[in-house]
């Protein structure tokens, strides 16, 4: 097993160039009951913000993404799992 084979390209994940936070957030007020906001701020801290109060969906939720990213990604026309 070489080193590449533990290698795991994310092509899928959408990606937005000009002011990208108040588009996404914009996007997901739109679609979304729940959100899960994962980011860094600018000295580098990794944030967290939810509306999500239980702690168990929370962690659904990124394991849920979790398992998308490693797959490939989510199918946009239907919400499954490629």
């Amino acid at each position: 097993m070489s080193d590449k084979d533990n290698v795991v390209y994310l092509n899928n994940v959408m990606k937005l160039s000009k002011n990208p936070v108040p588009v996404l957030c914009e996007i997901a007020g739109t679609m979304l009951k729940d959100v899960l906001i994962l980011g860094e701020d600018e000295n580098g801290t990794i944030k967290m913000i939810t509306t999500q109060p239980d702690t168990a969906e929370l962690l659904f939720y990124l394991k849920s993404a979790e398992y998308a990213l490693m797959a490939g990604g989510m199918d946009e026309d239907d919400g499954e799992y490629n």
